[in-house]
């Protein structure tokens, strides 16, 4: 019985000696090394693209965390500002409150001032004519006479 074998195993080309030891002709090494070359490079260019990928999350991430900080400062901040306005109305409230009873005691002042001032001189006109009397009182009692004891006189403020 004789081996049978395909006939493809026949059908490569017979090769010089040193000419290549491959069955494959140079322009197909070419080609693959080709092809080859370029899965090499799109391979790095995917690492590459992940690398950069990957540096921009961190980043981002990062970024993230520093905006989740900040606006958690920022919501604290508004709040204490909240509190702060509320205090602030509080306060603006009662100074004008204050203010208002400050108006009010200020006219009662001027009213009570100007009626000081009104008996002041009702005073000064009533001692007026009081030391004119006693001046006439004087006069008589030394033209009729008559000794009296001088009254002690008040203090004048």
């Amino acid at each position: 019985m004789t081996n049978k074998t395909s006939n493809s195993s026949n059908s490569l080309p017979n090769l010089e000696p040193g000419a290549t030891d491959s069955p494959w002709q140079p322009s197909w090494w070419h080609w693959l090394i080709s092809a080859l070359s370029g899965t090499v490079e799109i391979e790095k260019q995917d690492a590459l693209e992940e690398q950069r990928h990957a540096q921009r999350m961190n980043a981002l991430r990062k970024s993230n965390e520093e905006l989740r900080k900040s606006n958690e400062e920022l919501r604290k901040s508004n709040e204490e500002l909240r509190k702060s306005n509320e205090e602030f109305k509080k306060n603006s409230e009662e100074f004008k409150k204050n203010s208002e009873e400050f108006k009010k005691n200020s006219e009662e002042f001027k009213k009570n001032s100007e009626e000081f001032k009104k008996n002041s001189e009702e005073l000064k006109s009533e001692n007026k004519r009081l030391a004119e009397l006693e001046s006439k009182i004087d006069g008589l009692f030394s033209k009729y006479g008559i000794k009296s004891s001088p009254a002690p006189k008040p203090e004048q403020p």
